[in-house]
């Protein structure tokens, strides 16, 4: 997912040449669902089209702010928590520490703080919902697929997606 907040044209450019593995994202403070796809036929501000349309997925940021803050609150021993590499630079903490929560109960960055690397997680957690990786087996045996006699096994070459095209047409 890539932040089409900025600079918007060469977000859409860079997901239309990356079609497939890259989709623009936008995010909304409150939507009725977690987030949701739309066609994007035009550039922003302009009546050029965008050759072979987009896809762009519009994410309620708020209610994946909440989840990323409480994997952040879960002990780092316990199932759930949002782990970070021993070796993760200490400046980069300041991004999750940038966001607080307003009196109307929506997120807000402290002003000139960068906050970069939490909207790149909040992005990260609308991606893996829309990946299904909430559902993948923890076990170490990987299950095997349902075949039917009549039908050939599917030739992926990706194992998260099964072939399928999830962001391009």
């Amino acid at each position: 997912g890539v932040d089409s907040g900025y600079k918007t044209t060469e977000v859409y450019d860079f997901c239309r040449f990356h079609r497939g593995f890259a989709v623009p994202v936008k995010g909304v403070r409150t939507m009725q669902v977690p987030h949701k796809f739309s066609n994007v036929d035009f550039y922003p501000g302009t009546g050029k089209p965008v050759p072979g349309s987009l896809r762009l997925c519009r994410l309620d940021v708020t209610q994946y702010q909440e989840r990323l803050a409480s994997f952040l609150s879960i002990a780092p021993d316990d199932p759930g928590a949002w782990l970070f590499h021993s070796e993760f630079p200490e400046g980069h903490a300041e991004h999750y520490l940038s966001e607080y929560k307003n009196d109307k109960g929506f997120w807000d960055c402290l002003s000139g703080k960068p906050n970069h690397l939490w909207d790149a997680s909040v992005y990260a957690l609308c991606m893996s919902d829309i990946l299904g990786f909430r559902f993948l087996s923890t076990s170490k045996e990987e299950p095997k697929p349902k075949q039917s006699k009549k039908q050939p096994p599917k030739q992926s070459n990706n194992p998260y997606t099964g072939g399928q095209q999830i962001f391009g047409r």
